[in-house]
């Protein structure tokens, strides 16, 4: 009986280490096509079983959709590829990018196709016991890791180059496996301490870094925050949060946008906010006049703004908060902590959880600002007039 052929497969003759020749078997199998071009994988193996098996294993894939062709991709450039592609605010893109590194440290180098659920297993063991450069990490930072980088193997399955994401068969760390951090502290202003510092400022530009981070905005609303989104003549004076200025790796950025959907807000201003602000439009303008062409500020100004009209900085706004509170002689507490001062005073005054919230634009408690929202108006001026009452 003729012995059966098998496509793809041959006997090929090649040469030895001690000078003489072997005979092996040489497969080869279609792979794809690359630039309009078929592509073919060879390979060879001491058994014609083991070579066929090799085809008839990619041959298998191929049908089913799961084969992907070599490649020599690194998971550095497979993580930096995936970063590059986000469409998402600088801030977030570096949020990413710092929970990435450790995957870039331990196994940038590694090809993609050959990082494994174990691979992955040991960079967590070691970010829990503190081996890897960036020393002990909590599952808090841990987890988001991991989500990042099934994400980033879930892109190289679009494209082809991986078959599986063997990030996904890794597990979340529990919170009780990692070491405890500290929780954060959180240092408020009491009502006396609120009107030493406002006293301090009165009459300055850095009254309205005060007043409106005490009002509860943060950092970026404050250094963004354009006049365009003040009605302070009418009969129902508003403060509309709509821009936010940030910092990212690629500098300061003044945009349109807020930190979350809910962070969009508009507050009736309390009236030591209107008096205050009234003020600071008055100086805005006598100062425009006198800058004449040598004004920088833009059309529709910065509320908060240097001498001749431009945003400050966001890390500059941290600056001055600090010297504001060594002027009135009160203990450093962050400028964010103004916001947290807001929201302990509103508190303790007792104004609702959900009111508190609402004014400060979080999205907890959910369910009640997206089903009363609507019916907080009148909360929401009763907590503006507490504002009065703890500024005296």
């Amino acid at each position: 009986m003729a012995r059966r052929e098998e496509p793809g497969v041959k006997p090929v003759t090649v040469s030895d280490r001690k000078g003489g020749t072997v005979q092996m078997w040489q497969a080869v199998a279609d792979v794809g096509e690359q630039h309009g071009k078929r592509q073919q994988s060879r390979k060879r193996f001491p058994t014609k079983a083991e070579a066929v098996a090799w085809r008839s294993g990619i041959t298998a894939d191929r049908a089913r959709g799961t084969h992907v062709a070599p490649a020599k991709m690194t998971m550095k450039q497979g993580v930096e590829q995936w970063l590059r592609g986000l469409r998402k605010e600088q801030t977030t893109i570096d949020a990413y990018t710092a929970a990435l590194r450790p995957v870039i440290e331990v196994l940038g180098d590694k090809p993609v196709q050959r990082v494994t659920k174990a691979d992955i297993e040991s960079l967590v063991d070691a970010l829990i016991e503190g081996t890897t450069p960036r020393g002990k990490w909590a599952s808090t930072s841990i987890n988001p890791m991991l989500s990042r980088l099934r994400r980033v193997f879930d892109d190289l399955m679009g494209q082809g180059i991986v078959p599986r994401n063997p990030a996904k068969l890794v597990s979340n760390v529990r919170r009780e496996d990692t070491p405890d951090r500290p929780p954060p502290e959180y240092e408020t202003f009491t009502p006396d301490q609120v009107k030493q510092l406002m006293k301090s400022v009165a009459g300055t530009e850095d009254s309205v870094l005060a007043v409106f981070s005490l009002l509860g905005l943060r950092r970026a609303e404050i250094a963004g925050m354009r006049w365009s989104h003040l009605d302070i003549d009418g009969p129902v004076p508003l403060l509309t949060v709509t821009r936010t200025i940030t910092v990212s790796s690629k500098g300061a950025s003044d945009r349109a946008r807020t930190k979350t959907k809910t962070s969009r807000r508009e507050w009736p201003l309390p009236k030591v906010a209107v008096r205050i602000l009234t003020d600071a439009r008055t100086r805005a303008r006598r100062d425009r006049l006198a800058a004449g062409s040598a004004w920088l500020g833009h059309g529709d100004g910065h509320v908060y703004r240097q001498p001749l009209g431009e945003p400050y900085h966001p890390r500059t706004v941290n600056a001055r908060w600090n010297a504001a509170l060594d002027s009135a002689s009160l203990p450093h507490i962050r400028l964010h902590d103004g916001r947290h001062t807001a929201a302990t005073l509103l508190h303790l005054d007792g104004a609702p959880a959900a009111v508190v919230a609402a004014w400060l634009g979080h999205s907890s408690p959910a369910t009640t600002n997206r089903l009363y929202i609507h019916t907080q108006r009148e909360a929401l001026m009763k907590a503006a007039s507490q504002f009065d009452a703890m500024f005296g």
